[in-house]
């Protein structure tokens, strides 16, 4: 049998907290074993912009620090040092904790922070014993109330600016996305994912959870999910690891949040049966005769599909926009969003 690992959490991953479902539904097993609390004191703290919860390692400051304990296999706990960006963010560090229920002590792991700014405490709440995610006795709600969707990459950077005062060198920041469309091998706009800057990495076949329509429109053919979960049927994909270049040039080819929005949802990898999370592109906004001039819903897209519908190359559409004026936003949408705001990194040609 799997060797089995102890893990005491105490921020987003407890019961009822944001982050629960990395354990409860990603790769590997976890079973709670009870409420433990660490033997030592560690300050507990809430910080940055974002209102993210820090135990930082320095042993007999702050208080005990009461969390959730588990034991889970080597795959979960691959996930968890995945998460907690380990060794280059958080360090997993082997901590005295009791188990309340039955006042075991053991030996678990325990995610902290081993180097932080100067003045990052000055920065943070007073240190908890225990965190919620609601700002319950410190007042500073997870995320400041955002959704984890609307949070940018920059400012995902800025976290560890804040915390240790610089970027990490080799900080592994890879984000799951789960492509349905061109972008997957094979279909016209692979190359946008093989041969442009930034990382990949194949993750195989994937399956939604939940049912979306997905459909092939407008004159230049190109398929599209719809923000109506649960019509349709569950879609067929691939899920890639990407890094932070390459999901930039991804929101560019896909007009995030202009045209598609990248939203989190759950998939299931077809061949280990794991259920993970990953961004999908989503059409938000649609008018209401559009789907009268698209396809009938697909399970699966290829170019060459029986919808007799094959894309048409994206430099084909940019050159007949131009000498057309025809709008891709219009034929979608009704409108061109780009009119309202300027701001917003796509822009109308002159």
């Amino acid at each position: 049998s799997m060797p089995l690992h102890r893990v005491l959490v105490y921020g987003t991953l407890k019961s009822g907290h944001t982050n629960h479902t990395v354990l409860t539904e990603s790769e590997g097993t976890a079973r709670f074993l009870g409420l433990g609390e660490t033997q030592l004191a560690f300050p507990l703290v809430v910080g940055t912009a974002l209102n993210i919860p820090f135990l930082l390692h320095a042993r007999g400051q702050g208080h005990p620090v009461e969390g959730e304990v588990y034991e889970v296999d080597d795959a979960k706990l691959a996930r968890l040092d995945q998460l907690e960006k380990h060794p280059v963010f958080y360090e997993r560090k082997m901590e005295k904790v009791t188990i309340l229920h039955c006042s075991e002590t053991i030996d678990a792991w325990v995610y902290a922070i081993p180097k932080w700014a100067d003045d990052f405490l000055a920065r943070s709440s007073p240190p908890l014993r225990v965190f919620r995610e609601n700002g319950e006795g410190h007042g500073r709600p997870f995320l400041a109330g955002r959704t984890r969707e609307s949070i940018t990459p920059e400012e995902g950077r800025q976290i560890y600016i804040d915390v240790l005062g610089h970027m990490p060198e080799d900080m592994p920041n890879t984000h799951r996305v789960f492509v349905y469309g061109t972008l997957k091998k094979g279909q016209p706009n692979y190359a946008v994912m093989s041969e442009t800057e930034g990382s990949y990495r194949a993750r195989g076949a994937g399956r939604s959870v939940h049912a979306f329509p997905l459909v092939v429109g407008t004159q230049f053919n190109i398929p599209f999910v719809l923000a109506k979960r649960g019509e349709g049927e569950p879609i067929l994909g691939e899920i890639y690891e990407v890094d932070d270049k390459k999901l930039a040039i991804l929101d560019a080819l896909e007009a995030h949040p202009i045209l598609y929005e990248r939203k989190i949802e759950q998939f299931v990898m077809e061949e280990s049966g794991v259920t993970t999370e990953a961004w999908i592109y989503i059409i938000h906004k649609w008018k209401d005769d559009f789907l009268a001039t698209c396809t009938d819903q697909l399970s699966s897209y290829s170019t060459d599909g029986t919808h007799g519908r094959p894309y048409l190359d994206r430099n084909v559409r940019e050159q007949l926009m131009k000498d057309e004026e025809t709008n891709l936003f219009h034929e979608i949408m009704g409108y061109d969003p780009r009119d309202e705001s300027c701001e917003i990194g796509v822009r109308k040609r002159p």
